[in-house]
C-alpha cells in the first residue's frame, strides 16, 4: 500500500473535533469521508434491527460487545479501496487489535486544550464511558490520562483544534498535498 492509498485516520478524545475536521478536510481534498461511529450505528441496525446511538449501544450491549463490533466495522472501513478520511471514535485506538490496524495508515491526532474538550463533552451530557459513581471531571481526567499517551504514540501528525476549524484543516491539507 503506497502513501497515497493509505487512509487518513483522525484520532483523539471525544469532542476534539475529529468529525468536523474530517468532513471539512474531505471536501477540500475531494476524498470520501467516513465517521466510524456512524458506520457502527448502521452496522448495529443491520445486525440487530434496532437503530441506536453509539452511547445507547454501549449502555445496552456493554463495552466489550461494543468494542468487538467496533473492530469489525473498523476492519470493513479500512478495507475500502480508495483513500478515505476516517474519523475514529475516541476509544477506538485503546483496543490493541484496533491499534494494529490503525498504525498501517496515516494517523492524525486531533487535539484541543483539556478545558475546551471537557466543556464540549459536558454540554452534550455525561458520556457512557464515565463511571456513574465518579465526579465527571475526575472521570474525564482519568480517561484523558489513559488515552492521550496512546494517541501520541501512534500519531504521525498532531494538530490543535481549539475552535478554529479552518486552521487545522488548512494545515492538514498542506501536509497531505505535499506527501502526494
Amino acid at each position: 500500500m503506497t502513501q497515497n492509498q493509505k487512509h487518513i485516520l483522525l484520532i483523539g478524545f471525544k469532542h476534539a473535533g475529529k468529525t468536523s475536521v474530517g468532513r471539512f478536510l474531505s471536501e477540500k481534498m475531494e476524498k470520501p469521508f467516513v465517521d466510524l461511529d456512524e458506520k457502527i450505528e448502521e452496522e448495529f441496525a443491520k445486525q440487530k434491527g434496532q437503530k441506536l446511538s453509539v452511547r445507547q449501544i454501549v449502555l445496552q450491549e456493554g463495552l466489550d460487545n461494543f468494542r468487538q463490533l467496533e473492530n469489525e466495522v473498523l476492519t470493513m472501513v479500512l478495507n475500502l479501496a480508495d483513500q478515505h478520511i476516517v474519523a475514529l471514535g475516541g476509544g477506538t485506538p485503546i483496543n490493541d487489535k484496533n491499534r494494529e490496524l490503525i498504525v498501517a495508515h496515516q494517523v492524525v491526532h486531533i487535539t484541543a486544550d483539556k478545558s475546551n474538550i471537557y466543556e464540549r463533552i459536558m454540554i452534550n451530557g455525561r458520556p457512557a464511558f464515565f463511571n456513574e459513581d465518579e465526579d465527571p471531571y475526575m472521570a474525564f481526567r482519568r480517561v484523558w490520562d489513559e488515552r492521550e499517551h496512546i494517541y501520541d504514540e501512534i500519531a504521525q501528525i498532531t494538530v490543535n483544534n481549539n475552535d478554529e476549524l479552518e486552521r487545522p484543516v488548512n494545515e492538514l491539507e498542506r501536509i497531505f498535498n505535499n506527501l502526494m
